[in-house]
Protein backbone atom coordinates (compact mmCIF):
# COMPACT_ATOMS: atom_id res chain seq x y z
CA UNK A 1 0.00 0.00 0.00
CA UNK A 2 1.02 3.60 -0.54
CA UNK A 3 0.43 6.87 1.26
CA UNK A 4 0.89 10.49 0.29
CA UNK A 5 2.85 13.15 2.17
CA UNK A 6 3.32 16.77 1.14
CA UNK A 7 6.66 18.52 1.48
CA UNK A 8 7.56 22.21 1.42
CA UNK A 9 10.99 23.79 1.71
CA UNK A 10 11.54 27.07 3.49
CA UNK A 11 14.45 27.96 1.26
CA UNK A 12 14.25 30.36 -1.69
CA UNK A 13 16.56 28.35 -3.96
CA UNK A 14 14.97 24.98 -3.22
CA UNK A 15 11.48 26.43 -3.79
CA UNK A 16 12.49 27.29 -7.34
CA UNK A 17 13.21 23.60 -7.97
CA UNK A 18 10.72 21.87 -5.64
CA UNK A 19 7.33 23.59 -5.44
CA UNK A 20 5.51 24.09 -2.11
CA UNK A 21 3.35 21.22 -0.91
CA UNK A 22 4.68 18.81 -3.51
CA UNK A 23 2.93 15.47 -2.92
CA UNK A 24 5.04 12.32 -2.76
CA UNK A 25 3.77 8.76 -2.83
CA UNK A 26 5.70 6.49 -0.45
CA UNK A 27 5.26 2.98 0.92
CA UNK A 28 2.76 2.72 3.76
CA UNK A 29 5.49 1.96 6.33
CA UNK A 30 7.83 4.73 5.13
CA UNK A 31 9.71 6.74 7.73
CA UNK A 32 11.04 10.28 7.29
CA UNK A 33 14.33 9.11 5.76
CA UNK A 34 12.32 7.12 3.22
CA UNK A 35 10.40 10.31 2.41
CA UNK A 36 13.68 12.20 1.91
CA UNK A 37 14.94 9.41 -0.34
CA UNK A 38 11.72 9.63 -2.38
CA UNK A 39 12.16 13.39 -2.76
CA UNK A 40 15.71 12.72 -3.98
CA UNK A 41 14.42 10.32 -6.63
CA UNK A 42 12.52 13.19 -8.23
CA UNK A 43 15.05 15.91 -7.43
CA UNK A 44 17.95 14.01 -9.00
CA UNK A 45 15.95 13.42 -12.21
CA UNK A 46 15.66 17.17 -12.73
CA UNK A 47 18.15 19.00 -14.86
CA UNK A 48 18.16 22.04 -12.55
CA UNK A 49 19.64 21.77 -9.05
CA UNK A 50 19.25 24.24 -6.21
CA UNK A 51 22.34 26.01 -4.88
CA UNK A 52 23.69 27.18 -1.57
CA UNK A 53 25.87 30.08 -2.55
CA UNK A 54 27.82 28.90 -5.59
CA UNK A 55 27.62 25.19 -4.68
CA UNK A 56 24.96 22.98 -6.28
CA UNK A 57 22.97 20.82 -3.84
CA UNK A 58 23.56 17.24 -5.03
CA UNK A 59 20.98 15.55 -2.78
CA UNK A 60 18.24 16.55 -0.36
CA UNK A 61 19.18 13.66 1.93
CA UNK A 62 22.83 14.79 1.99
CA UNK A 63 21.72 18.36 2.68
CA UNK A 64 19.62 17.39 5.71
CA UNK A 65 20.90 14.12 7.25
CA UNK A 66 24.28 13.42 8.87
CA UNK A 67 24.77 9.72 8.13
CA UNK A 68 27.88 9.53 10.34
CA UNK A 69 25.99 10.06 13.57
CA UNK A 70 22.40 9.41 12.43
CA UNK A 71 21.03 12.89 13.07
CA UNK A 72 19.85 15.90 11.14
CA UNK A 73 22.38 18.66 10.65
CA UNK A 74 21.97 21.40 13.26
CA UNK A 75 21.10 24.06 10.68
CA UNK A 76 18.13 22.06 9.35
CA UNK A 77 14.66 22.69 10.73
CA UNK A 78 11.99 20.03 10.36
CA UNK A 79 8.31 20.23 11.20
CA UNK A 80 5.48 17.85 10.42
CA UNK A 81 1.74 17.90 10.98
CA UNK A 82 -0.54 14.94 10.29
CA UNK A 83 -3.89 15.20 8.52
CA UNK A 84 -5.53 16.19 11.84
CA UNK A 85 -2.89 18.94 12.30
CA UNK A 86 -1.24 17.08 15.19
CA UNK A 87 2.52 17.49 15.50
CA UNK A 88 4.61 14.60 14.10
CA UNK A 89 8.05 14.34 15.80
CA UNK A 90 10.07 13.87 12.60
CA UNK A 91 13.33 15.24 13.99
CA UNK A 92 13.15 13.28 17.26
CA UNK A 93 11.90 10.05 15.64
CA UNK A 94 13.09 10.00 12.01
CA UNK A 95 12.76 6.20 11.76
CA UNK A 96 9.12 6.09 12.92
CA UNK A 97 6.51 5.64 10.17
CA UNK A 98 5.19 8.97 8.86
CA UNK A 99 1.37 9.06 8.85
CA UNK A 100 -0.32 9.39 5.48
CA UNK A 101 -1.51 12.92 4.81
CA UNK A 102 1.35 14.49 6.77
CA UNK A 103 2.51 17.95 5.70
CA UNK A 104 6.27 18.44 6.16
CA UNK A 105 8.22 21.71 6.19
CA UNK A 106 12.01 21.67 5.92
CA UNK A 107 14.05 24.80 6.57
CA UNK A 108 17.71 24.96 5.66
CA UNK A 109 18.31 27.85 8.07
CA UNK A 110 15.85 27.73 10.98
CA UNK A 111 17.62 30.41 13.02
CA UNK A 112 17.86 30.22 16.79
Amino acid sequence: MMKTVKVSFIDRDLRQVIKDETPYEVDDGADFLDVLARIDEEYMKGSIKAKRGQISIPSILQLTWNARDGTFFEDIGVEGRDASRNWVPLRAEPLAPVPGGTAIWISTDPGC
